[in-house]
């Protein structure tokens, strides 16, 4: 049984889907991906997939609607599948009705798989597909975002979308986030004259937006401080699980069954300082800590509790933290 060729066939169709997939989940969880190109990511997965169970020649959006009646079973599979279902033909004999119960396992489970992809779930962002295909099972997760249309919404604001000649409407977007009448009447007018302006950071979208939101004009007035602050803030949402799945991996580390008491504060630093390191390439042992601090070691001000007002803090230093990010 383990030899029955039929169940390589299964082997073959799976493989590149499941690339496919771990490719998706590696972009939601990456610490440097532009939530800008998810959307892209995103729909490009589903519409491979959509290949494999309806004909080229239907154009059918099977994002937002049901595409169940439209499936075709005899849709092609991929290169290897295909290649070795000919062979199988001519040397094992693989009868017609034995390749078309194979080909129907294999549409129903892109059926499935699709749909799983279109629901939206909880804040786990959990998408669970059990393959279980004779003698082959196979548990695959993969992290998807909460809710695909805030998605949409952020790729309004990708820089290739921003400075076109014609704007996609913005609206609908602010309202959602429930901003005040005058507040989305400012965000309005930025957001269509910003492509009057000559921007350098064209290529990468958070940096595109912290010049925007250090912009000034002759008189020293910041045309776009609204608009770039809203753009900041929607891209500045989480897409997936992973960073906090690894905040608590760290968080572990730190507060462990012989340090149970340690105060919310001293974590809260000690965590800063790995992930401040991090994003500096830097380690413990070759961070090389500044004068000031060291002259505080021993002092009462080293203990002081002052938090950071990063409302008061300057343009120059918020473009120098995006940068770095």
């Amino acid at each position: 049984m383990y030899k029955d060729e039929r169940n390589y066939l299964y082997l073959l169709f799976l493989r590149p889907i499941l690339a496919e997939l771990l490719a998706l989940n590696n972009s939601f969880q990456s610490n440097n991906t532009d939530p800008t190109k998810l959307l892209k990511d995103f729909a490009v997965v589903i519409n491979s997939l959509k290949s494999k169970i309806i004909s080229p020649d239907n154009d059918v959006d099977v994002i937002s609607i049901d595409f169940e009646q439209y499936i075709n079973k005899s849709c092609y599979l991929g290169y290897n599948f295909e290649k070795k279902i000919l062979e199988m033909k001519s040397s094992s004999g693989l009868t017609e009705e034995s390749e078309k119960y194979i080909r129907t396992i294999c549409t129903n489970f892109v059926v499935v798989l699709i749909n799983q992809l279109k629901q939206r779930y909880n804040s786990n962002m959990h998408i669970y597909i059990r393959i279980n295909i004779k003698l082959f099972e196979k548990c695959y997760y993969c992290r998807l975002p909460d809710n695909f249309d805030t998605i949409k919404k952020v790729n309004m604001f990708s820089v290739g979308n921003v400075l076109r000649a014609s704007h996609e409407e913005i609206e609908d977007v602010l309202k959602h986030f429930n901003y005040s009448d005058d507040m989305i009447e400012k965000i309005i007018i930025q957001y269509n004259r910003i492509n009057f302006v000559k921007w350098n950071n064209i290529s990468n979208t958070m940096q595109f937006w912290a010049e925007v939101q250090t912009y000034t004009d002759a008189g020293g007035n910041k045309l776009f401080s609204d608009l770039a602050e809203f753009a900041l803030h929607l891209l500045s949402l989480p897409w997936s699980n992973a960073d906090v799945e690894r905040l608590f991996s760290q968080l572990n580390l730190v507060k462990t069954k012989l340090r149970n008491s340690i105060h919310l504060i001293t974590i809260n630093a000690i965590l800063s300082i790995r992930y401040g390191l991090k994003r500096h390439n830097k380690c413990c042992t070759d961070y090389e800590i500044p004068r000031s601090y060291l002259k505080m070691i021993g002092t009462n001000k080293a203990y002081e509790n002052e938090s950071i007002d990063y409302n008061n803090q300057s343009d120059d230093n918020l473009y120098k933290i995006i940068n770095e990010l």
